[in-house]
């Protein structure tokens, strides 16, 4: 019961936060769609405690695929925002926060049981290199829906993640 009552409140304060927010917002249309597939993809490696250590792709800043020796999953970035737009030295290497919703399938994850996952990570993504190279870090709550061998049928969790990627 305290899982469930921590988890709602974590969703509410993240969605408020997000809400309250300046920022750019992103709903699903069509116009976002052809941003998607507008070119401008990355892909690299990752570490993550929901899917482990394996391969992250994003596409056009709005949809993250994921898939790693534990899982795999896909987000998309509803809310994003540039930070210091106005600073020469973030025009060049821009830091964007984003807050996303996905969902996954962790396949082999010792102690915490196989399943789908819906998850709500936040995060930030830092364009580090003029060459393209950029990394993320980003955290959220996320539920496990499948069999727990604890005996929690629908587990919350907060998970976490890193990688690093190369912009084409």
């Amino acid at each position: 019961m305290m899982k469930r009552i921590l988890a709602v409140t974590v969703t509410t304060l993240v969605l408020t936060a997000s809400a309250e927010a300046a920022g750019e917002f992103v709903s699903p249309d069509a116009a976002a769609m052809d941003e998607i597939a507008s070119g401008n993809f990355k892909i690299g490696a990752m570490v993550e405690s929901d899917y482990g250590i394996g391969v992250s792709a994003q596409f056009g800043h709005l949809l993250d695929v994921k898939a790693g020796d534990r899982g795999a999953g896909a987000d998309f970035h509803f809310w994003r925002m540039q930070l210091e737009t106005n600073n020469a030295y973030m025009n060049r290497h821009p830091l964007e926060f984003y807050a996303s919703a996905g969902v996954g399938y962790r396949w082999d994850d010792s102690g915490q049981g196989e399943g789908l996952i819906v998850r709500a990570p936040g995060g930030a993504d830092w364009q580090f290199s003029r060459n393209g190279w950029s990394c993320y870090l980003e955290v959220g709550p996320s539920f496990n829906f499948g069999d727990d061998p604890h005996g929690d049928r629908n587990g919350f969790d907060i998970m976490s993640g890193t990688g690093i990627r190369y912009n084409f």
